[in-house]
């Protein structure tokens, strides 16, 4: 997920009526819900009302309008400590069904998906040609022959598209973002909040059972409608996210606020915005499409050539981008870096991704991401070439105004990650 831009605006309170709302709406007929957005041109989040009074500054996000930051207590503390409700509008999902479906994927990805079971969510790893990666995407099984994939860009449905095309393959591929909502609910009282807000549906696992990449489908507590929780993330805490029809967006974020305070949280369920999102994936090692990579990086030298399945190496099974990847050499590789203590850097001070980073004179790499951790200070990802790659390497982060900042390499991730328990089951991002 990457801000397209840096337009900041206030949402405002009007009173008038709701077709002033695009798209969607009004989830009661109050005039107090009704709410305008000044950003032109872009989509909006169905979550919108449910935190319109939450004192959200707004940035187009991926194309749409969504909270960078909103006012009140700390969402960075509330989401290591309590947990946090993140509106994730903006992903990609796109509908994949039909008899070639498997076929489809397992030469689109470089994780095979027919092993996949019902039930379970894959990360994964899209190639083109040159074996340069075009998205990570996520993918559910809901069926033999169904599944979701969750992307960051509408460029992952134009590939499926055109190998469908190219292949014949028999296969339906629908751009299904409009029609499921979907937030995240993370940190440690996650589960007692999504499991107190959300009711068990028979024959499905309850959200207490979910293992990580695990999912199942929920009712809302005596109200219609069903959510799909899969317990995965973006934060490295234990967490869920949730999706589900855009009318029941409204009543679904309502009952996960209450079961917040039900369960005595400090502060209750807190609202987290982009910014904050962001740090969060960095201190956990989470890469990002057009920030920590682009269709030239590999998945080796991003470090998840753990989704490059063995039998791609052994040419047993074709995929798109295959020859490439198996005679692909790591030219560089991504490592932390530290550079700066929150009491030295705010966020005016934060370095620029593409600054140049220099070890012994030379260049050595380019910072890719950065942020301004609470607990960590200056932190960010560089893409170093493969032959300097050195654990607490000291180096001099070069910024585009001429400073120079010292700094030193680290492994990844910079904070310990609770996502996941202690099994291994083969679909971890670090």
């Amino acid at each position: 997920m990457v801000a397209s831009s840096h337009r900041w605006f206030k949402v405002i309170k009007v009173w008038g009526p709701c077709s002033a709302m695009p798209h969607f709406e009004c989830p009661s007929g109050d005039a107090d819900d009704d709410v305008v957005i000044n950003l032109p041109g872009l989509r909006v989040s169905p979550f919108t009302w449910s935190w319109a009074g939450l004192e959200p500054e707004l940035a187009d996000y991926d194309g749409f309008a969504l909270p960078v930051r909103y006012g009140g207590f700390g969402a960075h503390t509330a989401a290591r400590h309590t947990a946090v409700i993140i509106d994730l509008s903006s992903l990609r999902k796109i509908d994949i069904v039909g008899p070639d479906a498997v076929s489809l994927l397992d030469e689109a990805l470089t994780r095979a998906v027919h092993a996949l079971r019902v039930g379970r969510v894959m990360y994964s790893a899209m190639c083109n040609d040159a074996g340069g990666l075009i998205d990570d995407p996520t993918v559910f099984r809901l069926g033999t022959d169904h599944f979701w994939m969750i992307a960051s860009s509408d460029d992952n449905l134009v590939a499926l598209q055109a190998l469908a095309q190219r292949r014949g393959f028999d296969v339906s591929l629908t751009d299904i973002t409009d029609a499921i909502a979907n937030l995240a609910v993370q940190g440690p009282a996650s589960t007692a909040v999504v499991a107190k807000a959300l009711t068990s549906v028979p024959l499905y696992p309850s959200v207490t059972d979910l293992k990580w990449f695990d999912h199942t489908v929920c009712a809302l507590a005596d109200l219609p409608g069903l959510v799909r929780v899969s317990r995965t993330g973006f934060t490295g805490e234990v967490g869920y996210e949730l999706w589900c029809a855009p009318e029941h967006a409204p009543a679904l974020w309502k009952l996960l606020m209450r079961a917040g305070q039900a369960e005595g949280l400090a502060g209750g369920l807190v609202a987290c915005g982009t910014d904050t999102l962001n740090v969060l994936r960095i201190e956990a090692g989470f890469p990002v499409m057009g920030d920590d990579f682009d269709d030239t990086t590999t998945p080796f030298e991003l470090g998840i050539g753990f989704t490059v399945d063995a039998d791609i190496a052994t040419g047993r099974r074709r995929v798109q981008g295959g020859d490439a990847l198996r005679g692909a050499l790591r030219q560089q590789c991504r490592v932390g870096l530290f550079y700066g203590d929150h009491t030295e850097r705010g966020d005016h001070g934060l370095a620029a991704p593409g600054a140049v980073v220099e070890r012994n004179g030379r260049e050595v790499g380019r910072l890719t991401s950065s942020a301004v951790s609470p607990t960590l200070g200056a932190i960010g990802f560089v893409l170093m070439h493969a032959d300097e790659v050195d654990d607490n390497a000291e180096v001099m982060l070069c910024e585009p105004d001429g400073t120079r900042v010292r700094a030193h390499t680290c492994p990844l991730p910079f904070a310990p990650r609770h996502d996941r328990t202690h099994e291994w089951i083969g679909s971890s991002v670090s």
